[in-house]
């Protein structure tokens, strides 16, 4: 694949990296990796997942900030990342 597109339906799973590991292994050398997250996670951990199961090239670009109580805010955010080239 050249592209692996999720509409925040990772955000559903139990297991993101396991799903994270599964868009890796489908995706071809320079793929692309793009997805939304909204208070599934906090973005270092997205990060580290995404870094864990090989990604590079990571990028966060936040959509939407809801303030949830003073000092504590959740993010609506697009990622992106690339499998690196083999």
């Amino acid at each position: 694949m050249d592209v692996f597109i999720s509409n925040c339906v990772i955000n559903l799973s139990v297991d993101k990296r396991r799903v994270l590991r599964e868009a890796f292994r489908v995706l071809k050398p320079g793929g692309r990796f793009v997805g939304c997250v909204a208070g599934a996670l906090e973005e270092a951990e997205y990060r580290r997942l995404l870094r864990e199961v090989g990604f590079d090239n990571i990028g966060v670009e936040s959509t939407r900030i809801y303030e949830r109580q003073v000092g504590s805010q959740i993010m609506g955010a697009f990622l992106r990342a690339r499998k690196p080239l083999e």
